[in-house]
């Protein structure tokens, strides 16, 4: 080979070596490490991604808003009377559970959100703990119940949506000691709010109400709508608050919705009288947010005569149900390989179930049976091909 023929050879060599390191600069999806034998991963490359926020099927967090208006003593009456039964469900299913009671009434800062115990003024509630969880036993409903008798001495104008955001806010860093909600929001507990009142909500920003136009405060509330707060918005709160879009449940007993919009020269008719007489408006914003969460959703009607039907019912919704997981990177086949505490679940019922993109997680949604998630210690680990 003469000396010219070598340069070209030469030149060539190093032009394929420069076209090779440029395509796997441009090339996004270029893995120089091989996937085990049998494997292929088409597009993107291979990731394993570990869980350790997943939800608990066997845990639940419940928050009960009352209100505490004038008139409401009934209402919180038949709560109490049926708060037990919903005890001793939760209690029947094994469910690790913790209770906490928060008040409608935004009249003093300092306290808004804050987890209440012990009925005012009634003998044997002074014991009450202000988290009442599976721990306290048969003692459980009867300190559920002394907590949700609040009295009824808050303002006639109940902001019960600003109060649910202020227990999940700032206050829920704040130690049990120092009247905050430390504690009681667990990372792999599905959250259950549920809303108990004689009226709609009417969360607004310093509102001189005084100076609307009606009767009635429930009145001034409806003819103020486009001033008060945004059930949505403290939807996206809840739901933010959780790695699994679908672990937050929310349940209202109130007065129905009549579907009416009112006038501003109308006022706003009751819906119903409840058990002592007393009327029952429409709980309209309450029911939108509640809405905003079905399948996870519950109406009661708060003019039952009982609330232990009422309560059998939204103690449905804290049956465990299976735990959905939204990976970081896009899939666009089900997972290579599901692992928990060290062990491969199956693919399919039972074990785990790829759903492809949803609305709630766009990158494709992995749903993890509830029995087997129950009690987990370890992480989550989820193979897959990601783009």
């Amino acid at each position: 080979m003469n000396s010219n023929t070598r340069s070209k050879l030469i030149v060539i060599a190093a032009s394929l070596l420069l076209t090779a390191s440029a395509c796997k600069e441009d090339n996004a999806f270029f893995n120089p490490d091989l996937l085990p034998a049998g494997e292929v991963c088409f597009e993107g490359r291979e990731t394993l991604q570990e869980v350790t926020t997943f939800q608990d099927p066997a845990q639940l967090d419940v928050l009960i808003v009352v209100s505490t208006a004038p008139g409401t003593e009934a209402i919180q009456q038949r709560l109490a009377a049926a708060v037990p039964r919903f005890i001793s469900l939760m209690r029947a299913r094994e469910l690790d559970f913790q209770l906490g009671v928060i008040t409608g009434d935004a009249g003093d800062p300092a306290s808004i959100g804050a987890l209440k115990a012990g009925g005012q003024g009634i003998s044997g509630c002074e014991m009450s703990p202000r988290i009442v969880t599976d721990e306290h036993g048969e003692r459980a409903g009867t300190f559920a119940a002394c907590n949700v008798l609040q009295g009824s001495e808050g303002a006639d104008a109940q902001e019960l949506i600003e109060a649910t955001s202020a227990a999940f806010g700032p206050r829920n860093l704040e130690p049990l000691t120092a009247g905050g909600n430390a504690g009681f929001l667990r990372a792999r507990a599905s959250l259950l709010v549920v809303y108990v009142t004689d009226r709609d909500d009417c969360s607004n920003d310093n509102l001189d109400l005084s100076s609307i136009d009606g009767e009635t405060t429930q009145t001034r509330c409806e003819h103020a709508l486009d001033r008060l707060a945004d059930p949505d918005d403290l939807a996206q709160e809840l739901i933010a608050l959780k790695s699994d879009p679908g672990a937050v449940a929310v349940a209202v007993i109130g007065g129905s919705d009549d579907g009416r919009d009112i006038d501003l020269d109308d006022e706003l008719a009751p819906t119903c009288a409840d058990a002592a007489g007393r009327p029952v408006f429409p709980a309209t914003r309450l029911i939108r947010l509640a809405d905003l969460f079905r399948p996870r959703a519950a109406f009661e009607s708060a003019c039952s005569a009982s609330y232990g039907l009422s309560v059998s019912h939204i103690s449905l919704l804290s049956e465990p149900d299976d735990v959905v997981v939204c990976p970081d990177a896009r899939l666009t086949e089900p997972p290579l390989a599901v692992t928990l505490d060290g062990e491969d679940l199956d693919n399919g019922q039972g074990g785990y179930v790829f759903l492809g993109s949803t609305d709630a997680c766009p990158n494709g949604a992995v749903s993890i049976d509830a029995g087997k998630l129950a009690g987990a210690q370890g992480a989550l680990q989820i193979r897959y091909c990601g783009r």
